[in-house]
């Protein structure tokens, strides 16, 4: 033991490596056992049924059970009678009436009775009535009629004082041109300084005026007309025609006139035709002569200016009377102008006031005419809601004495009679009456199916009464929400559903003739709501699906070399599932195929197989149709079991090790 100790301490490294192999070793002796183990059970469980490829017609269905229900039932009631005799019962149990048929009759004394009285009311209050709503219509008719009126006289007082503004504003327009046009001659003419100072240089020259003395010019003034008279008949008896301004200016009584000027025009300037040498003489004589008798005149009357000045006393008048007319005009334009905006003013015043008016009083008549309006529409209301419970009433008797003679209301047959001639009548049930021109099924399909189940779908069903006889009926109506929750009710899926599921009502019309369908009779129903005739068809767990998605089926691969075809081997032979009709009876391994890993060189006795890719259909409890261009009969179609594909079981179960 000692040599031992010595040994491990000397060589401890290496002991210490030798132990982690061995551990090593072991762990992995054990994990080939429990490998091999596993795929020695799951090499056990590989093999799986096959199914031979054909084709078989489909059908999906929903299964249930029902109750055979008359087309239609009515408890038939009489809502509006209570507390009445029955007089006579017209049916009895199992009758057949046509719609129309009297059932029963009631005693109608007092509803009779109660009916006049009620007519007597209602003519009362519909008296009231009428002579209300007159009132009310004479009074809303006057109150519109009173409306119109002040309207009418408001707008001709618009109307008159709208002309009255637009004639002021039409003078005032008119004043305002003037005074424009009178005041640019005021401003031409008027100046306040040069005014005052006309004003100041008339008065001296008035005064200059005052102070001047007059002369004697007399005897000149007589020589100058004198001359003046003596050259115009000479120039008239010698018919001596004049040109010039000169004899113009004379013969017109410009420069020479009755007042001799200091402006004379010598008459030498002017020419004459006709006139001779001695006539010119003459002429120019005279002529001298008118000339030297206004200058001795002028030389008289000229002491001073008096002539200026008086010339000049009237020009500073003229202008003068100018600029006071001027001022004037503009003075009396400007009043014109003024008094014309003042017209304005008051005629837009009024104007303002009438319209104000005019306004105030049409608001004031439409709000009238609307109370008038309501209290017309108040007072039908009222009238309606007072002969309303009169006509109510009317009507409620009517009704009831219509009523007291119960009719059928649609042919069948009476299958409940409640009450007897003299029985007091309480509102109940009278009788029960059935339409058994046609039956229905009525069955409750849980909330696991009710959405396959559609109005117009098929329904094949059988009753203890028919045997295995197979009948037919249509969906004819779906309830839109659950009746009752299902206690046991078949579905599809062949089970029975727990207690507690939602179930819906759905009824199916009996289209199949059968005499020997009573009501209440139990009918075993399958709805059918997918089918598919002669289609190829498989179990449901011979359908696989790739990574990709893809459906397909895995078969039997029948073309394989000779060494390929003898490296399998056929295990024994067991019966198809009871559950699977048509399976075949062979149990085959499910590896190979092109799409299955190459395993043929590691399990011995596997026969190949290859995947064809398929699309699928109708799917019944069983089997799912699938299409695929490569499918044939008789192909052998390999089944798989619930645990799914072989090969990924056997990865799975031998673990991270397996490959070791």
């Amino acid at each position: 033991m000692k040599k031992i100790g010595d040994f491990i301490k000397k060589h401890k490294k290496a002991v210490i490596i030798i132990v982690i192999v061995a551990v090593i070793a072991i762990i992995i002796a054990v994990m080939v056992h429990k490998t091999k183990k596993k795929a020695e059970e799951l090499m056990g469980q590989m093999t799986q049924e096959t199914y031979v490829l054909e084709k078989r017609n489909l059908v999906k269905s929903v299964s249930g059970t029902g109750k055979i229900a008359s087309v239609e039932k009515k408890d038939i009631i009489v809502s509006s009678l209570s507390n009445v005799k029955v007089a006579e019962v017209n049916v009895k149990l199992g009758d057949a009436v046509k719609e129309g048929d009297i059932i029963c009759t009631f005693d109608t004394e007092d509803i009779e009775r109660n009916l006049a009285n009620a007519k007597t009311d209602l003519a009362i209050a519909q008296k009231k009535t009428a002579n209300s709503m007159d009132n009310q219509s004479r009074g809303l008719y006057n109150t519109q009629l009173d409306a119109v009126n002040d309207t009418n006289r408001n707008l001709e007082e618009l109307d008159k004082a709208q002309r009255i503004y637009d004639t002021a504003k039409g003078e005032k327009a008119e004043a305002s041109r003037v005074f424009d046009e009178v005041y640019d001659v005021y401003e031409d003419y008027y100046d306040e300084d040069e005014y005052y100072d006309l004003q100041e240089e008339l008065q001296k020259v008035k005064k200059r005026l005052e102070d001047y003395s007059t002369p004697d010019t007399s005897s000149q003034l007589a020589e100058f007309n004198e001359a003046k008279v003596d050259l115009m008949v000479f120039l008239n008896q010698n018919n001596i025609a004049t040109q010039g301004n000169a004899l113009e200016k004379i013969e017109a009584g410009g420069y020479i006139s009755d007042t001799p000027t200091a402006q004379f025009v010598d008459v030498n300037d002017a020419s004459y035709t006709g006139a001779s040498s001695s006539d010119q003489q003459a002429i120019d004589q005279k002529a001298e002569r008118l000339k030297n008798a206004n200058d001795s005149y002028i030389s008289a009357a000229d002491q001073g200016d008096y002539n200026e000045l008086v010339e000049k006393k009237n020009a500073l008048s003229n202008k003068i009377s100018n600029m006071e007319t001027a001022k004037s005009k503009m003075e009396s334009a400007k009043s014109s102008t003024d008094s014309a905006k003042k017209s304005l003013d008051s005629a837009a015043d009024s104007l303002t006031d009438a319209q104000r008016k005019q306004e105030d009083n049409y608001r004031k008549d439409v709000n009238g005419v609307k109370d008038a309006e309501n209290n017309y529409d108040s007072a039908k209301l009222d009238a309606s809601v007072a002969s309303r419970d009169f006509e109510d009433k009317v009507r409620k008797y009517e009704e009831m004495l219509e009523e007291a003679t119960l009719r059928a209301p649609f042919a069948g047959i009476i299958t409940a009679v409640n009450y007897e001639p003299g029985d007091n009548y309480n509102g109940q049930t009278v009788v029960t009456l059935e339409d058994l021109s046609s039956y229905v099924i009525e069955a409750g399909i849980d909330e696991y199916d009710i959405s396959k189940v559609k109005v117009g779908q098929q329904v094949k069903f059988k009753t203890n009464a028919t045997g295995d006889e197979e009948l037919e009926a249509e969906v004819i109506q779906i309830a839109p929400r659950a009746t009752a929750a299902a206690a046991s009710s078949a579905s599809s899926s062949g089970a029975t559903t727990t207690s507690g599921t939602a179930s819906y009502l759905v009824k199916m019309k009996i289209t199949s003739d059968s005499k020997d369908l009573r009501l209440d009779m139990t009918a075993k129903i399958n709805i059918i709501v997918d089918e598919a005739d002669d289609v190829y068809a498989v179990p449901f767990s011979a359908v696989q699906t790739d990574e990709n998605g893809n459906t397909y089926i895995e078969v039997e691969d029948t073309v394989v070399d000779a060494s390929a075809a003898s490296a399998g081997e056929e295990v024994a032979e067991g019966d198809a599932p009871a559950d699977i009709p048509d399976a075949g009876k062979g149990k085959k391994p499910l590896f190979g195929g092109k799409n299955a890993p190459d395993m043929q060189g590691q399990m011995p006795g596997m026969t190949p197989t290859r995947r064809i890719n398929v699309t699928t259909g109708v799917e019944t409890d069983y089997y799912v149709e699938i299409k695929s261009p490569e499918l044939s009969d008789g192909l052998t179609v390999i089944v798989f079991g619930s645990e799914g594909n072989g090969m990924d079981n056997l990865m799975m179960m031998m673990g991270p090790a397996g490959g070791l």
